[in-house]
Protein backbone atom coordinates (compact mmCIF):
# COMPACT_ATOMS: atom_id res chain seq x y z
CA UNK A 1 0.00 0.00 0.00
CA UNK A 2 2.97 2.32 1.10
CA UNK A 3 4.39 1.50 -2.62
CA UNK A 4 1.36 2.71 -4.21
CA UNK A 5 1.19 5.66 -2.68
CA UNK A 6 4.68 6.64 -3.40
CA UNK A 7 3.95 5.79 -6.66
CA UNK A 8 0.89 7.83 -6.99
CA UNK A 9 2.70 10.73 -5.47
CA UNK A 10 5.89 10.69 -8.01
CA UNK A 11 3.54 10.54 -11.17
CA UNK A 12 1.37 13.64 -9.54
CA UNK A 13 4.94 15.58 -9.22
CA UNK A 14 5.35 14.70 -12.55
CA UNK A 15 2.93 15.52 -14.12
CA UNK A 16 2.47 19.21 -12.08
CA UNK A 17 4.51 21.30 -14.75
CA UNK A 18 4.03 23.89 -17.14
CA UNK A 19 6.35 25.78 -19.69
CA UNK A 20 7.49 29.48 -18.72
CA UNK A 21 8.09 31.26 -21.64
CA UNK A 22 9.56 34.39 -22.82
CA UNK A 23 8.69 36.33 -25.55
CA UNK A 24 10.32 39.69 -27.55
CA UNK A 25 7.23 40.73 -29.12
CA UNK A 26 4.33 42.42 -27.18
CA UNK A 27 1.49 40.34 -28.69
CA UNK A 28 2.68 36.60 -27.22
CA UNK A 29 3.20 35.56 -31.08
CA UNK A 30 6.85 34.58 -32.40
CA UNK A 31 9.78 32.61 -30.89
CA UNK A 32 9.94 31.93 -27.30
CA UNK A 33 12.51 30.88 -25.10
CA UNK A 34 10.98 28.51 -22.60
CA UNK A 35 11.58 26.59 -19.08
CA UNK A 36 10.06 23.32 -20.66
CA UNK A 37 8.05 21.74 -18.15
CA UNK A 38 8.63 23.66 -15.46
CA UNK A 39 7.63 22.64 -11.78
CA UNK A 40 5.56 25.30 -9.43
CA UNK A 41 7.57 27.25 -7.01
CA UNK A 42 10.91 26.97 -9.37
CA UNK A 43 11.91 30.15 -10.76
CA UNK A 44 12.54 30.46 -14.81
CA UNK A 45 14.88 32.80 -15.70
CA UNK A 46 16.51 34.25 -18.98
CA UNK A 47 20.39 34.68 -18.96
CA UNK A 48 22.84 37.11 -18.14
CA UNK A 49 20.66 40.09 -17.60
CA UNK A 50 18.10 39.23 -20.57
CA UNK A 51 14.38 40.79 -20.53
CA UNK A 52 11.56 40.26 -22.32
CA UNK A 53 8.58 41.75 -23.44
CA UNK A 54 6.32 39.17 -22.79
CA UNK A 55 5.89 36.32 -20.37
CA UNK A 56 3.40 33.28 -20.89
CA UNK A 57 2.72 30.03 -19.01
CA UNK A 58 1.61 27.44 -21.39
CA UNK A 59 -0.20 24.22 -21.18
CA UNK A 60 -1.89 25.20 -17.65
CA UNK A 61 -4.86 22.35 -17.27
CA UNK A 62 -8.01 23.78 -17.09
CA UNK A 63 -8.74 22.85 -13.63
CA UNK A 64 -5.47 24.36 -11.58
CA UNK A 65 -5.55 27.67 -9.49
CA UNK A 66 -2.55 29.27 -9.64
CA UNK A 67 -0.68 32.72 -9.56
CA UNK A 68 1.59 32.92 -12.70
CA UNK A 69 4.42 36.02 -12.29
CA UNK A 70 6.71 37.70 -13.99
CA UNK A 71 9.42 39.85 -12.27
CA UNK A 72 12.05 42.12 -13.27
CA UNK A 73 15.20 40.54 -11.41
CA UNK A 74 16.51 37.50 -12.81
CA UNK A 75 15.93 35.60 -9.48
CA UNK A 76 12.15 36.20 -8.95
CA UNK A 77 12.82 38.47 -6.16
CA UNK A 78 12.71 41.50 -7.50
CA UNK A 79 9.34 43.62 -8.52
CA UNK A 80 6.33 41.55 -9.93
CA UNK A 81 5.80 43.55 -13.43
CA UNK A 82 3.24 41.19 -14.96
CA UNK A 83 1.20 38.28 -14.12
CA UNK A 84 -2.49 36.95 -13.23
CA UNK A 85 -4.49 34.00 -11.44
CA UNK A 86 -6.20 30.97 -13.45
CA UNK A 87 -9.14 30.35 -11.79
CA UNK A 88 -9.59 26.59 -12.35
CA UNK A 89 -12.89 26.78 -14.32
CA UNK A 90 -12.46 22.96 -15.83
CA UNK A 91 -11.78 22.64 -19.53
CA UNK A 92 -9.00 22.06 -21.51
CA UNK A 93 -4.96 23.25 -21.23
CA UNK A 94 -4.93 26.80 -21.43
CA UNK A 95 -2.11 29.35 -21.88
CA UNK A 96 -1.82 32.73 -20.54
CA UNK A 97 -0.02 35.72 -21.53
CA UNK A 98 1.26 38.74 -19.74
CA UNK A 99 3.15 41.67 -20.77
CA UNK A 100 5.97 43.59 -19.19
CA UNK A 101 6.83 47.40 -18.92
CA UNK A 102 8.46 49.43 -21.93
CA UNK A 103 10.26 48.08 -23.80
CA UNK A 104 11.04 44.86 -21.63
CA UNK A 105 11.24 44.56 -18.14
CA UNK A 106 10.69 40.35 -18.32
CA UNK A 107 13.80 38.50 -16.91
CA UNK A 108 12.67 36.15 -14.71
CA UNK A 109 9.22 33.93 -14.01
CA UNK A 110 7.35 31.58 -11.30
CA UNK A 111 3.92 30.03 -10.67
CA UNK A 112 2.29 28.83 -7.68
CA UNK A 113 -0.67 27.30 -6.22
CA UNK A 114 -2.80 29.26 -4.26
CA UNK A 115 -4.19 26.78 -1.98
CA UNK A 116 -0.71 26.73 -0.39
CA UNK A 117 -2.00 29.69 1.37
CA UNK A 118 1.44 32.09 0.55
CA UNK A 119 1.67 35.61 0.52
CA UNK A 120 1.61 36.21 -3.42
CA UNK A 121 3.43 39.58 -3.26
CA UNK A 122 6.05 38.15 -0.88
CA UNK A 123 6.79 34.73 -1.90
CA UNK A 124 9.75 33.57 -4.30
CA UNK A 125 10.77 29.93 -4.82
CA UNK A 126 14.22 29.53 -3.49
CA UNK A 127 15.57 27.11 -6.36
CA UNK A 128 15.65 28.28 -10.38
CA UNK A 129 16.71 26.97 -13.99
CA UNK A 130 17.90 28.81 -17.11
CA UNK A 131 15.75 28.88 -19.60
CA UNK A 132 16.72 25.67 -21.59
CA UNK A 133 14.06 25.12 -24.49
CA UNK A 134 13.00 27.62 -28.07
CA UNK A 135 9.77 27.12 -28.86
CA UNK A 136 9.11 28.08 -32.57
CA UNK A 137 5.71 29.70 -33.57
CA UNK A 138 4.73 26.35 -35.46
CA UNK A 139 5.13 24.92 -31.93
CA UNK A 140 8.27 23.06 -32.75
CA UNK A 141 10.48 23.19 -29.65
CA UNK A 142 14.34 22.78 -29.71
CA UNK A 143 16.01 21.95 -26.26
CA UNK A 144 19.29 23.93 -25.07
CA UNK A 145 21.09 20.82 -23.35
CA UNK A 146 24.31 20.86 -23.86
CA UNK A 147 24.82 24.91 -23.85
CA UNK A 148 26.63 26.99 -21.68
CA UNK A 149 25.30 30.14 -20.69
CA UNK A 150 26.78 32.38 -23.27
CA UNK A 151 25.45 30.17 -26.11
CA UNK A 152 21.82 29.94 -24.56
CA UNK A 153 22.21 34.35 -23.93
CA UNK A 154 23.10 33.84 -28.08
CA UNK A 155 20.22 31.65 -28.85
CA UNK A 156 18.04 33.66 -26.62
CA UNK A 157 18.99 36.67 -28.32
CA UNK A 158 18.40 35.20 -31.85
CA UNK A 159 14.87 33.84 -31.22
CA UNK A 160 13.80 37.72 -30.21
CA UNK A 161 15.05 38.85 -32.69
CA UNK A 162 13.99 37.25 -35.48
CA UNK A 163 17.05 35.49 -36.58
CA UNK A 164 16.47 31.95 -34.65
CA UNK A 165 17.69 29.95 -38.22
CA UNK A 166 21.37 30.84 -37.55
CA UNK A 167 21.22 30.11 -34.22
CA UNK A 168 19.60 26.21 -35.11
CA UNK A 169 22.79 25.79 -37.64
CA UNK A 170 25.27 27.50 -35.48
CA UNK A 171 24.72 25.39 -32.22
CA UNK A 172 23.52 22.32 -34.38
CA UNK A 173 19.69 21.99 -32.46
CA UNK A 174 17.77 18.92 -32.97
CA UNK A 175 14.12 19.35 -32.32
CA UNK A 176 12.30 17.19 -30.07
CA UNK A 177 9.81 14.48 -32.10
CA UNK A 178 6.43 15.53 -32.50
Amino acid sequence: MKLLCLLLLLFAAATLAIDIRFGGTKDCKGVVASCLNQAPNRCCYLPNGRQSSHISFGAVPGDWKITMRGHVGSNCDLAITAGGDSFGSGGNLQDYCYFGGSPAFIASGDYFFRSEKVDSSTNSPTDGSLVNGLILEDGTEYPLDGLDEDAIAEAVDAAFNGTIGSAIRKFKLSPLPA
